[in-house]
């Protein structure tokens, strides 16, 4: 997202040089060809701002919710700005000036060279902005596939930690399995203990109790009668 941020301020700044510095400077019948040329790279220039808009648009579904908000409300700003030199692109491209420095051009050619000239010229720039805007939407089209297999090494390398720690919580759920079994079996032990116990005591008791009974019984045997 970074790498793209950079790319729309190059392109921002670039465009604002040829609507605030270059257009206004070229004017007059020598200019003219410039002044296409310019107009033709600012054309291109807007163009591919936007393709790098949209590929913003493409990234911020895999952000958080902050930065979510954050770029949605940077990529408007992007949208604003376009907008903004779009109408001044459209100012210079039918404004006086355009069309008196037109008329200076072709003052004094012959129709003919005119035409033929007219349409060299604007052949090339048609061709000229095709193969640009070709290699342009190449380069989109490999930094949205490098960005998805980005996200897809991600989604990868996320699905592997979830994998581990089910491992671990099943390994875990495992132990207290057989502690829980443990436990019970140490209760059952337990308990068969303090059941002998139980019945060694209630024995010994048994044993005094009837040791009692025969001393007495001996005792008036010996002395009551």
């Amino acid at each position: 997202m970074d790498t793209l941020k950079g790319e729309f301020e190059t392109l921002r700044l670039a465009i604002r040089n040829k609507i605030d510095v270059r257009l206004p400077e070229l004017t007059g019948s020598s200019a003219v060809q410039e002044r296409r040329l310019v107009l033709n790279q600012l054309t291109r220039d807007i163009e591919e701002a936007e393709e790098i808009v949209a590929e913003m648009d493409t990234t911020i579904a895999g952000l958080s919710t902050q930065q979510r908000l954050k770029m949605t409300a940077f990529t408007r700003t992007c949208r604003d700005t376009l907008k903004a030199a779009k109408r001044d692109l459209q100012k210079f491209s039918t404004g006086s000036a355009f069309a008196s420095d037109r008329a200076a051009l072709f003052a004094g050619a012959t129709p003919a060279s005119t035409v033929i000239d007219v349409g060299s010229s604007e052949q090339r720039s048609r061709l000229l902005n095709g193969t640009e805007r070709l290699q342009s939407g190449s380069q989109r089209i490999e930094n949205i596939q490098r960005i998805a297999l980005e996200s897809e090494t991600i989604g990868v390398g996320t699905l592997g930690d979830l994998n581990r720690q089910r491992e671990q919580i099943v390994r875990t759920r495992d132990t207290l399995d057989r502690s829980d079994n443990w436990i019970t079996q140490s209760t059952g032990v337990l308990r068969g203990m303090q059941w002998q116990n139980t019945k060694w005591s209630l024995f010994q008791y048994g044993t005094i109790a009837l040791l009692v009974f025969m001393i007495g019984v001996s005792f008036y045997l010996k002395f009551v009668r």
